[in-house]
């Protein structure tokens, strides 16, 4: 995952969740082989081996389907927690 496109911000690491504030439109960019789009939703991403479970303020979220890569735009954010699960068993 990277942050593929956003405003200035500032972001933290605590042991499996990532902070970052700024204000703006924030289009994170992940590549999972395997991934669907339909099972990233505004408040969580189901992803091959790992959820992302997402908090925001965001007016509105999209996904984008591309090759090899998923594009997860928020839009008008100031804030993100996205706390990171294993989902492999």
């Amino acid at each position: 995952m990277a942050l593929a496109q956003g405003p200035r911000s500032d972001a933290r690491v605590d042991k499996q969740t990532l902070y970052v504030t700024g204000i703006g439109d924030f289009t994170f960019r992940v590549s999972a082989p395997g991934s669907d789009a339909a099972q990233v939703q505004r408040d969580a991403w189901a992803l091959p081996g790992i959820t992302v479970h997402v908090t925001s303020d965001a007016a509105d979220m999209s996904v984008t389907p591309a090759d090899g890569h998923l594009d997860i735009t928020y839009r008008e954010a100031t804030r993100f927690e996205l706390r990171f699960e294993s989902n492999r068993r």
